[in-house]
């Protein structure tokens, strides 16, 4: 990743997470009251430097009961990948590498390889224009 870019990925990150504070409200009902935790699950940093953990939240209002998380940086409701994996996807394209080969290096299935560069792609398009 570019250092200009990887820079500002980790002022965005620290950005975001200046602005998350307050209480925990449902998404789906904007309930702020009855949300316990609900479990953890894991994401890729966008600074490639390993997983994050990000919590889980059960609304308990009767007529919601939804879960939801919170997520501490701006990108990462749009993608699972990285941006750095993300990047990497679209390099080794640029070499002209065959996607079965990215594939096996990457140890990542065909499918999702075709999803993360067409989503990779649209979200390096958005970073040139801004």
């Amino acid at each position: 990743m570019p250092h200009q870019l990887q820079n500002i990925l980790l002022d965005l990150n620290e950005i975001a997470k200046k602005n998350q504070t307050g209480p925990v409200a449902c998404h789906w009902c904007n309930n702020q009251e009855n949300i316990i935790k609900y479990g953890t699950y894991q994401r890729y940093e966008f600074s490639c430097q390993g997983k994050i953990r990000i919590q889980r939240f059960l609304c308990k209002r009767d007529q919601c009961r939804r879960t939801f998380s919170i997520l501490p940086h701006p990108f990462l409701r749009f993608t699972r990948f990285s941006l750095c994996l993300l990047t990497v996807l679209l390099q080794l394209l640029d070499q002209q590498m065959p996607i079965t080969q990215i594939c096996r290096r990457l140890a990542i299935g065909r499918t999702r390889v075709y999803w993360a560069i067409k989503k990779g792609r649209r979200i390096l398009d958005w970073i040139d224009q801004e």
